[in-house]
């Protein structure tokens, strides 16, 4: 059960009358409001427990989200998706962040609400501090939450499968946030303004790829080779791609190694 305060939690009698409720209908606490008194707290902490010692009410506080000037808007979008019930099936609050999952949300305001926060932020005409505001929202409402597994028979294969995991979340975070392009080497295709030394460069991961095979292929953006099966076709169907951002990066620290070979009187490998 969650219950919202637009205004700073004094009146113990009013926390007692919410804390009843909770525990009448068995359920946790989550009380949110811009600050608290410490009346309230201690209040809270009498109905932890009844007299034998054993839980009579699991109850947390919060601050309200975000500083003054956001915090009335993503209140209101807090109470869209936790719907009229205002609950959810768990709250996971740490240090910096409390994550809701589980909401029971109204689909249709939830959807109204995403259609109006697209507006703004297609519209532009707000500043830099109100657009990552109004994108936070927007992830809010439309972003999910997985648990991955990973396990092994050793320490080291644990830690191997962690890292390629961890590099997954990454590249897909990455990927959502810059977009994505076709994979298996077919950037050099990309930009068809480059040539010269670079376009030669961009070409090398697909050669390699191929074996020095001549691979005839077509100028249609997402059409390439599927190097572990052997089939031309639609990369993007095959789920083969690479986040816009890790193709940047890894061209600008290549031109950035080169560069500094280049200029450099001597070079020492190890």
């Amino acid at each position: 059960m969650v219950y919202i305060s637009d205004t700073k939690m004094e009146e113990t009698k009013k926390i007692s009358e919410i804390a009843g409720r909770a525990m009448v209908a068995d359920k946790s606490l989550l009380l949110i409001a811009p600050d608290f008194d410490s009346e309230i707290i201690l209040n809270l902490a009498r109905n932890l427990y009844d007299k034998q010692g054993n839980d009579k009410l699991k109850s947390c506080t919060v601050k309200s989200p975000e500083h003054r000037n956001f915090r009335e808007i993503a209140i209101e979008d807090l109470r869209i998706l936790l719907g009229e019930s205002m609950t959810c099936r768990k709250v996971i609050i740490s240090q910096d962040n409390t994550t809701f999952i589980g909401t029971e949300g109204d689909p249709e305001k939830i959807k109204n609400r995403i259609t109006s926060i697209r507006s703004i932020i297609e519209e532009g005409k707000v500043t830099e501090m109100e657009m990552n505001f109004h994108k936070k929202r927007l992830a809010n409402f439309t972003s999910g939450i997985a648990t991955i597994y990973v396990g092994g028979y050793s320490e080291v294969e644990i830690k191997e499968r962690k890292d390629r995991v961890e590099d997954s979340v990454m590249a897909t975070q990455a990927a959502l946030e810059s977009g994505i392009l076709p994979g298996s080497g077919s950037i050099w295709r990309v930009p068809s303004s480059v040539s010269g030394k670079l376009y030669d460069v961009l070409q090398i991961p697909f050669k390699l790829l191929s074996q020095g095979k001549d691979l005839n292929t077509d100028d249609v953006f997402w059409n390439g080779y599927n190097f572990k099966s052997g089939e031309y076709g639609d990369l993007y169907e095959m789920g083969i791609i690479e986040p816009f951002a890790v193709t940047e990066h890894s061209l600008l620290n290549a031109v950035n190694t080169a560069s500094l070979i280049l200029t450099c009187d001597c070079l020492i490998l190890k």
